[in-house]
């Protein structure tokens, strides 16, 4: 692993913990922070992936995306409040594969 990409997992990793000890971060007061629990398994999540991701933002409804950009291809990782994943990949902005997995 290069010093790059685990700089990219710390950061993301860095970002959860904050998050996880203290939601107001999020500055946001509509926006509904993730539950403590789902960081964790955010977290768990984060770790198991083969690259770093570039960015690691709320999605709004309690949820935790991870976004990776690498020139054309732009993919990303959408952990929802009820523990399911959302993996998309787009190539040059258009969607080409889409996956749904139930209860991390």
């Amino acid at each position: 692993m290069t010093l790059a990409s685990r700089h990219g997992f710390r950061r993301a990793l860095d970002t959860l913990i904050g998050w996880y000890k203290t939601p107001s971060l999020l500055g946001y007061e509509e926006i509904k922070p993730p539950e403590r629990d789902l960081l964790v398994r955010a977290a768990d999540l984060v770790t198991q992936l083969t690259e770093p991701p570039t960015s690691t933002v709320p999605d709004g409804d309690g949820g935790i995306v991870f976004e990776r950009r690498a020139g054309a291809v732009f993919e990303s990782f959408t952990l929802r409040s009820d523990c399911s994943v959302e993996w998309r990949w787009f190539r040059n902005g258009r969607l080409e594969q889409e996956v749904t997995f139930e209860g991390l």
